[in-house]
C-alpha cells in the first residue's frame, strides 16, 4: 500500500491498531517526571493515549506535566486539588482511559520504544490471556542498571486458573508483572486498587482466576528504585498513609491500620475466590491455601501450624491440580 503523506500512513495504521492506554499516577514526582514522560512519549505505537492524574502534587511536577500536554495532543492530563492517596491515583487513571489495553507506569520509570508494541502483538495472538509482561531491569536514581529480574516463570499460558493462582500467591514478590499490558476487559470488574495491605499482589491474582500471563522478555522497561532505606517504624506509617494520606502519622496508630489491613487483605482474597471459581470444592481448596499462605506470611504459627495439616490429607490427586508439590 502507498501513502500520499506521512500524515495518511498515520492515520491508516492508528485504524488498524487497538488503541492502548497508558496511565501514569503522580505526586511530586518532579525529580525523574521528565525523563519518564519522554520515554512514554516516545514509545513506537502509532494508537496510544496518556493518562496523567496528578494526585495534588506540591512541587513542580503539575507545570511538567502541563508542558508534555500542550505539546502532544494524546495527553489528557488530570489534577486533583489535594492528595487523595496512592489508591485513588491509580485507579482514576485507568477509569478515565478508552483503550482495549492498559497498561500503569509509575512517575519516575523508564519503557524501552518497542516495549508495548511487542506486548500487544502476544495478546493479539493469545486472546485468552489477560496480561503480557515485559522483562524488567531495575535501575538507580543515576539511571544505572542495577539488576534485570527473571520473571519468566509467571508465563502461566499452560496452566488452569487454579494452579495459576496458586503458584502466584507462593511466589509473587516484586509485583513486577502488575506493570505490563492488560486486556481492559478482564481488569473492568475487577478489585482493581484497594484500600488494603497488598492491593497489587490481590489484583494480580484475581486476575489468574481470569485469563494467562504472557512473558515478552524481547520487550524491556526500568523500574528506577527510588525510596531510601528506612526504619520498621517510617515503612509502617508510609504504606498506612498510602491508603489514607489524612491519617495520623503516629506509629501506634499505623501499626493498627497495618494489622487491620491484612485481616482485610485476607478477607478479599476470600472474596475474589468466591467470584471467580464456580467449583465448591475448588473454592474450599484454594480458600485453606489462601489461609495457610497468609498464616505463614504474617508469622500466625498455631494457625500455619493446623492449616499445614490438614493440607497433608487433601488427596495428591487435588493438590496436583491445583500445582502443589503432592510430596
Amino acid at each position: 500500500m502507498t501513502y500520499k503523506t506521512q500524515t495518511d500512513r498515520l492515520m491508516i495504521m492508528m485504524k488498524e491498531s487497538p488503541l492502548i492506554s497508558v496511565g501514569i499516577p503522580v505526586y511530586n514526582e518532579e525529580r525523574f517526571l521528565k525523563q519518564t514522560l519522554a520515554s512514554i512519549v516516545a514509545i513506537d505505537y502509532p494508537n496510544l493515549e496518556i493518562i496523567i492524574v496528578d494526585n495534588g502534587s506540591t512541587d513542580s511536577s503539575p507545570d511538567i506535566c502541563r508542558t508534555f500536554a500542550s505539546q502532544d495532543p494524546r495527553i489528557l492530563y488530570h489534577r486533583e486539588a489535594e492528595n487523595r492517596g496512592a489508591i485513588f491515583s491509580w485507579n482514576k487513571t485507568f477509569a478515565l482511559s478508552h483503550g482495549k489495553y492498559f497498561f500503569w507506569s509509575g512517575g519516575h520509570d523508564l519503557w524501552n520504544p518497542q516495549c508495548i508494541a511487542l506486548c500487544c502483538n502476544q495478546l493479539e495472538q493469545h486472546r485468552d490471556a489477560v496480561l503480557a509482561f515485559p522483562r524488567t531491569t531495575i535501575i538507580n536514581q543515576e539511571g544505572r542498571e542495577i539488576e534485570t529480574m527473571n520473571e519468566s516463570s509467571f508465563d502461566s499460558r499452560n496452566l488452569s486458573a487454579e494452579q495459576r493462582y496458586v503458584f502466584v500467591l507462593r511466589n509473587l514478590d516484586k509485583c513486577n508483572i502488575l506493570h505490563g499490558l492488560w486486556r481492559r476487559s478482564s481488569l473492568e470488574g475487577s478489585v482493581l486498587f484497594s484500600s488494603q495491605w497488598g492491593p497489587d499482589v490481590l489484583l494480580i491474582a484475581q486476575m489468574t482466576l481470569r485469563g494467562s500471563f504472557l512473558s515478552v522478555p524481547e520487550a524491556q522497561w526500568f523500574r528506577r528504585i527510588v525510596r531510601i532505606p528506612e526504619t520498621q517504624t517510617l515503612r509502617d506509617q508510609r504504606i498506612a498513609q498510602f491508603f489514607n494520606p489524612q491519617i495520623s502519622k503516629n506509629a501506634q496508630e499505623a501499626k493498627r491500620i497495618l494489622r487491620q489491613s491484612k485481616k482485610d487483605s485476607r478477607n478479599a482474597h476470600y472474596m475474589i475466590i468466591r467470584s471467580e471459581v464456580s467449583s465448591l470444592s475448588m473454592r474450599i481448596m484454594l480458600t485453606l491455601l489462601t489461609w495457610y499462605i497468609f498464616a505463614v506470611r504474617q508469622g500466625l504459627y498455631p494457625f500455619s501450624h493446623l492449616s499445614r495439616k490438614i493440607i497433608r490429607i487433601i488427596p495428591k490427586k487435588w493438590k496436583r491440580k491445583i500445582g502443589l508439590d503432592p510430596h
